[in-house]
């Protein structure tokens, strides 16, 4: 397992780790597709491998981790020193074979959105350990609605720095941590699907103590219905988006 110290083998799975991958298309024909994977990171050979996997003209894709300490070493530090990795090219194969699935599957379901954008400052869940004033607890969202299916939205990217280590360095359950509750909240508030997007959470954003003092699975839930209470809270406005010429 990644994320805390070498030799952390797991014993079973908390929750399913997961891919969720949003692809917007221009008019002009242009596409991105954005990958988020509950992952402690994803190499950049690794994302040009599924660049190559994914032949589809005019399409750029981006690959964000959700930097989960309950996941597997995907880049190879974590095994048993010295000189040994606890990277499995078996499993990271599997991991871009998925990621490439999502993508076509996105092109197949695209449809006409409308893009607005709202943040919110989250107050009580998150800390900087070794420097307290030095952290970023705005939450950002991106929310896309259908033209088609009017206040249904066919996704939303919610952006928040925050190490995903509720669980803590003793854990040797694989899970998302408090990411995958967060999303499942969201989900289930707006009907959608959600892609969480870390953000600037450096050495050392974590949760707040009161979440690490108590380990219990039970804490990932409970974190990630306070988180989408912020995301609910927040008030979307629309984008104002300015054709291509």
């Amino acid at each position: 397992m990644a994320g805390f110290d070498p030799r952390r083998v797991s014993v079973g799975i908390q929750r399913d780790l997961e891919v969720r991958t949003l692809v917007l298309a221009a008019p002009s024909g242009e596409m991105y597709a954005f990958v988020t994977a509950d992952l402690i990171g994803f190499l950049h050979e690794d994302v040009v491998r599924l660049r190559e996997r994914v032949r589809v003209s005019h399409l750029e894709i981006f690959v964000m981790s959700s930097h989960t300490h309950a996941g597997p070493d995907m880049i190879g530090i974590w095994g048993y020193p010295p000189f040994v990795s606890g990277r499995s090219e078996k499993y990271v194969n599997g991991v871009i074979d998925q990621m490439a699935g999502t993508v076509i599957l996105a092109i197949d379901r695209l449809e006409v959105v409308d893009i607005s954008a709202s943040s919110i400052i989250v107050t009580d869940l998150s800390q900087n350990g070794r420097e307290p004033d030095f952290i970023d607890k705005e939450l950002s969202l991106l929310f896309f609605e259908s033209i088609s299916r009017p206040g249904k939205f066919a996704g939303i990217i919610a952006n928040f720095g925050c190490h995903p280590e509720v669980m803590g360095s003793k854990n040797k359950f694989i899970s998302p941590d408090f990411v995958g509750a967060s999303r499942s909240s969201i989900d289930k508030a707006f009907g959608t699907t959600t892609l969480f997007v870390n953000g600037a959470l450096g050495g050392m954003v974590t949760p707040g103590s009161e979440w690490k003092t108590v380990q219990k699975f039970e804490n990932l839930d409970h974190w990630g219905e306070q988180f989408s209470g912020y995301a609910v809270r927040a008030e979307p406005k629309k984008l104002a988006l300015i054709p291509r010429r």
